[in-house]
């Protein structure tokens, strides 16, 4: 497994962090997913040659074999949302297992970044 970016961890710290600046929604798994669907295609789009992975390759496994599922075509959105309550507490869970991925890879997990409160 290779580790993700340097700058790549510094966005996702940041998504994590403060979600609705990304997608307009506050802390949902299905946005999450249509935005790194993306940033992912970005590189398709405009070919770009230096296409960078947002997510470790073997992510999709590691949350399959995280909730003990044997094989998976679902993606790992959906699996994610089968074991999870809502769609909230599903963009929660996605944080600790990529943690988790990138750990059982041998990397460092993501910085934890507390959002600044928004002053107007």
């Amino acid at each position: 497994m290779e580790d993700i970016s340097p700058e790549v961890r510094k966005f996702l710290s940041a998504f994590r962090a403060r979600p609705g600046m990304y997608t307009g929604h506050d802390g949902m798994i299905t946005e999450l997913n249509l935005f790194l669907c993306g940033m992912g295609a970005f590189p398709l789009i405009y070919g770009d040659a230096a296409k960078v992975d947002i997510i470790p390759r073997e992510f999709h496994d590691f949350t399959a074999k995280y909730y003990g599922e044997r094989s998976s075509v679902m993606g790992w959105r959906n699996i994610i949302l089968k074991h999870e309550v809502d769609e909230r507490s599903a963009f929660a869970k996605f944080w600790d297992i990529l943690d988790e991925c990138l750990i059982s890879g041998g990397y460092e997990p993501l910085e934890k970044i507390e959002p600044s409160p928004t002053k107007y």
